[in-house]
Order: C-alpha cells, then sequence, then structure tokens
C-alpha cells in the first residue's frame, strides 16, 4: 500500500486510491460493511453540514464540508464499481457531459442575456436529455426523498412553467390570508388539512420572492435555538430553570436575546 502519512498533498486520484484500499480485504471493517442504502443519512447529513457552513460564511468550514459532501459521492461510486455497476470515471464523464449539454448557451448557439434566460436554456437541454413530453413526466422526476418544503417548492415550479401562477407577490400573500382563516375555523381532521394549505400558501410566497423555503425554515431554527439557549443561560445566571420562570419572564428574555443578536 502507498505510505500516504508521509505524503504533503493529495490529489483527486489519491481520494479514489484510498477509499478503495478502505473497501479492500485489508482496509476498514466500517468502510467494507458499508452500502450506498447505509450512508444515505450520511449524504443527507454531509449536505446540511455544507449549507450551515455556507450560512456562517466559515471558509475553513466550507472546505471541510466540501471535502466530506464529495467523500460520499465518490464513496458510493466506488462501492457501485465493485459490483460492476459504473466507475467514478463513468461519474465524472456524465457530469462533464451534463454541464456542457444543458449549457448550450455556452457550448452551443443559444445566447443568454442574463441568468433568468440561461436557467430556462438549461431546462430546455434538461427536458430535451430526460424526455420530459408532458407535466406529468416532470412532477413524476421529483424525488420522493425530497422534504415537504422541498417538493412544494419543486411542484410550483413546475406549475409556474405552464403558466398557473399568480400574476404577483401581493395576490400570492392575500391567499396566506385566505387560509389562515380558514384554518382557524377548522375543526378536528380538517384542521391538519388546511394547516397543510397554509404551509402551502406560505411556501409559494417566498419562492415568489426567490427564497428558498428550506433554506429560510432552517435558518429560523437556528436563530430560534439559540435565542432559547440564551434565555436558558440568562436563567440559570438568575439562579433559576427557565420551566420555573412565567411566560412573561421567559418573554422579556427572548425580548433580551434579540436585543443582544444586534
Amino acid at each position: 500500500m502507498k505510505d500516504y502519512l508521509s505524503q504533503k498533498k493529495f490529489s483527486f486520484a489519491d481520494l479514489v486510491d484510498i477509499i478503495v484500499a478502505l473497501r479492500s480485504p485489508e482496509g476498514c471493517p466500517w468502510d467494507r460493511a458499508q452500502t450506498p442504502s447505509s450512508i444515505k443519512t450520511n449524504i443527507l447529513e454531509e449536505a446540511y453540514e455544507l449549507t450551515e457552513a455556507i450560512d456562517l460564511n466559515d471558509n475553513e468550514k466550507m472546505c471541510e464540508e466540501c471535502g466530506d459532501v464529495l467523500l460520499q459521492g465518490v464513496f458510493c461510486a466506488v462501492m457501485k464499481a465493485e459490483e460492476g455497476g459504473f466507475s467514478v470515471d463513468d461519474v465524472i464523464d456524465g457530469l462533464c457531459k451534463k454541464l456542457v449539454g444543458r449549457h448550450t448557451h455556452i457550448f452551443g448557439s443559444d445566447k443568454a442575456r442574463n441568468g433568468e434566460e440561461a436557467l430556462a436554456f438549461w431546462e430546455q437541454a434538461k427536458a430535451k436529455e430526460k424526455h420530459y413530453k408532458t407535466v406529468e413526466d416532470k412532477l413524476d422526476s421529483i424525488p420522493v426523498t425530497f422534504t415537504a418544503l422541498q417538493r412544494a417548492n419543486k411542484v410550483q415550479k413546475t406549475a409556474k412553467k405552464v403558466g398557473f401562477e399568480f400574476e404577483c407577490v401581493e395576490d400570492a400573500e392575500k391567499k396566506i390570508g385566505e387560509e389562515l382563516q380558514e384554518f382557524q375555523v377548522a375543526q378536528g381532521a380538517e384542521k391538519e388539512k388546511e394547516g397543510g394549505d397554509l404551509l402551502f400558501s406560505v411556501v409559494n410566497v417566498l419562492r415568489m420572492c426567490g427564497i428558498d423555503p428550506e433554506v429560510a425554515l432552517s435558518s429560523a431554527n437556528v436563530k430560534f435555538e439559540r435565542r432559547f439557549r440564551f434565555m436558558s443561560q440568562e436563567a440559570k445566571r438568575l439562579g433559576k430553570q427557565l420551566e420555573d420562570l412565567t411566560l412573561q419572564e421567559q418573554e422579556a428574555l427572548y425580548v433580551k436575546a434579540k436585543k443582544e443578536e444586534c
């Protein structure tokens, strides 16, 4: 085996060779035991950790997480190569062909004057490549593993492409008010259905404003958790537990947490 411990700089080829070595009979027992299915959770976790690093604008963390995301893709490709499914080279070849084939405004005769036109050409090339002929084809292509927010966003984008879209954001915002009223008067099982409609209408507004709902909610989760931790720490500083405070006292700490962020 190559002496990687003394190596100062590594390449993409080294990455592939290392993973192959880890999967060999003399390699790591854990790595040998993995399958594409068993690392699905790892793939999702690494993708979310990269998005967090991007939000933090932390170059060192972003560099590390980019590597972790890359690792999952290469790891999966190496495992499939062992089965005779496809190789890492097949992955790179397919990716390069996709990039060239879908950028018809760069490598072809189409001309894009802005990002919106460039995206339109990409979508046209993708539809041709995937043989999408109907709306149903596009809906069927949406991964079932998407979160509910991601799926709502994607379905709405598909609807927009055929013209089924509010004329303006203001009209979409009014829809939120209508759905909220229906939610408020709903009873029993209808409450859940109306709650879903309310969430769907909120996603619609965010999408029309160019905001990814998954990213927006993720950021809101982080923000609330950070403030909630501050509340707990402040309560302890006062010699109390957060659950022992009145709602008014808790709200005062939350307001203080917001001010501390300014």
